[in-house]
């Protein structure tokens, strides 16, 4: 199964549970990277962050999760990440182990059918990150920023490069309960 926004990626109406990369990793202990998405066009909640380690040899490394506003202007009219929304959410990876990688969150009062952006970090040590070599582009820093590995705001010069990452926010319609998924994303990434 590949990367698929909607389902393992971006805004998501259910938690992913299967393999989606067809084996594109790329290195994310020791960086922070984002994805733009546009949010559901119904009022929702995000209630769960997460993001596919592809790397079967990992080490049991610290990562944090964040939504990010978009700075439209930014990277020529292309957009970056600009101020981190909330706080940072938190976990541990499993040593030697494949997998998604979940934690539970409660973030409310983000607009409708707007851009986002949905950020990883990763302490540095060796762990992998799932993506697609196609279809969208997301943006790449080569600092940490320890001790949370998320920075706010979102560190400035970035270059792009096409990657889909397998990096998700669960969300119920806030509504009704109901979920409704979303179809659009592109991504940017910053090159050193």
């Amino acid at each position: 199964m590949a990367v698929t926004v909607g389902t393992s990626a971006g805004f998501v109406s259910s938690s992913p549970s299967s393999d989606p990369t067809n084996s594109l990793s790329a290195p994310i202990g020791g960086y922070q990277l984002a994805g733009k998405f546009t949010s559901p066009a119904s009022p929702f909640t995000v209630t769960e962050l997460g993001w596919w380690q592809e790397h079967s040899t990992n080490q049991a490394l610290a990562y944090s999760l964040a939504i990010y506003t978009d700075n439209a202007a930014g990277d020529s009219g292309n957009g970056i990440p600009d101020d981190l929304i909330g706080t940072q959410v938190t976990g541990t990876l499993t040593a030697n182990t494949e997998g998604w990688n979940k934690v539970a969150t409660n973030i409310t009062g983000l607009s409708t059918s707007t851009t986002y952006w949905l950020a990883l970090g990763c302490a540095s040590g060796t762990a992998h990150y799932g993506y697609e070599s196609t279809g969208s582009r997301r943006h790449y820093d080569s600092s940490d920023a320890s001790p949370n590995f998320l920075e706010d705001p979102w560190n400035g010069n970035n270059a792009s490069v096409i990657r889909l990452i397998a990096v998700y926010a669960l969300y119920e319609d806030a509504s009704s309960g109901l979920s409704i998924p979303v179809a659009q994303s592109i991504y940017r990434r910053r090159r050193i």
